[in-house]
């Protein structure tokens, strides 16, 4: 029996997105932020991410933009809040739905629609796209990783979230380092709709059906360590796989689609309550 490597390959990409979005959760967790407003920025990266395109007729250009004017603009919204000492988890669920209303009222200004919209350009290689797709998700997860686990500011960004008072002692300048570690979870969730448009050739409302959930998850899940962490995407991952390839088996026909879809949810609120449990 010979071993084939494209469902591992299958695998693999189909993890890219959910690893970016948990990298940046991850790092904001640690920074003592919670990263509730993952979800509405990977929305918004994703519409950005459309709308460049279509505006620069350029894959390339289109994501180089949106996650460059996006990542600002929310930096900015980060900056505000953490200067004006407001209830997190209210701002941070606010913040998504003010991403749902503005990627509403842009896409009727610019596109005429609020529903699906569907790129005009040259259909291509949709291999390569997530192939591409993967490999530079998989780059900037591991560039995050060692800046976070190998770098002097990276130790301070972790002490941060666990140990403020001893960094203010020190005369080191928190606030800094927790609006750094917002600002890279907002590029990562960008990123991560940037993948997840490009994959689609296309935008659709809720193009993160959850995929920002199930990044909190993973790090939920994961004790905020970054190695139990990824483990946590995998399995996400794995159920997701099998969610979508078990609609081929005649076994698995008579069983609606919505529910196999839900697998990974059902699996990661499993885990949950296995994890609150013990």
């Amino acid at each position: 029996m010979s071993f084939s490597v494209e469902p591992l390959l299958s695998l693999l990409i189909l993890c890219a997105p959910l690893l970016l979005a948990s990298t940046g959760a991850l790092i904001s967790e640690r920074s003592g932020h919670s990263a509730i407003f993952m979800e509405g920025i990977i929305n918004a990266g994703a519409f950005a991410c459309f709308a460049f395109t279509h505006a620069t007729s350029s894959r390339i250009a289109g994501a180089i933009l949106a996650l460059v004017v996006m990542t600002i603009f929310f930096r900015i919204i980060f900056r505000a809040i953490l200067s004006s000492n407001s209830n997190e988890f209210i701002v941070y669920l606010a913040l998504n739905l003010l991403s749902g209303a503005l990627i509403s009222l842009f896409s009727f200004l610019i596109f005429k629609s609020r529903g699906v919209l569907q790129q005009t350009s040259e259909t291509q290689n949709i291999f390569l796209i997530r192939l591409v797709t993967a490999a530079a998700s998989y780059l900037i997860c591991a560039v995050l990783v060692a800046f976070l686990h190998a770098t002097g500011t990276g130790l301070k960004l972790r002490i941060t979230g666990t140990d403020k008072v001893l960094l203010k002692t020190q005369k080191v300048d928190t606030g800094r380092l927790e609006l750094m570690a917002l600002t890279i979870a907002a590029f990562c969730g960008c990123a991560c709709g940037c993948v997840l448009t490009n994959r689609l050739q296309a935008f659709v409302p809720n193009i993160a059906s959850g995929t920002g959930w199930l990044a909190i998850a993973a790090v939920f899940l994961g004790k905020k360590n970054t190695a139990l962490t990824i483990t946590a995407v995998f399995i996400f991952s794995i159920a997701q796989f099998a969610a979508t390839n078990i609609q081929n088996f005649t076994t698995f026909q008579a069983v609606p689609s919505s529910l196999l879809l839900a697998l990974p949810y059902l699996i990661a609120l499993v885990c949950i309550s296995i994890r609150s449990k013990s």
